[in-house]
């Protein structure tokens, strides 16, 4: 059976949303070892196309292997999800 992780980007900031605060530079590096230390490992990751989606994947990608974070495929539809309720 597949399992599939979602994760919301790290904190973006007030000024520019789409670039990540300091906080949430620590916040996709702290995933990033967490996994690590877990012995995840992906198939395959995506992302959507916006800088803070991105970066918060490059981030928890620089503390994994290649080999466990494999290169993202990038979604535009990815972007924003508005939840139906």
């Amino acid at each position: 059976m597949a399992t599939i992780y979602l994760v919301r980007h790290g904190q973006a900031g007030g000024q520019d949303y789409n670039k990540l605060t300091a906080a949430g530079e620590e916040q996709a590096r702290l995933l990033g070892r967490y996994l690590k230390r877990a012995g995840i490992h992906f198939d395959s990751t995506a992302t959507g196309s916006l800088g803070r989606q991105q970066e918060t994947l490059q981030l928890i990608r620089s503390e994994m292997s290649a080999e466990a974070c494999p290169e993202p495929e990038t979604h535009n539809e990815l972007n924003e999800i508005e939840p139906r309720v």
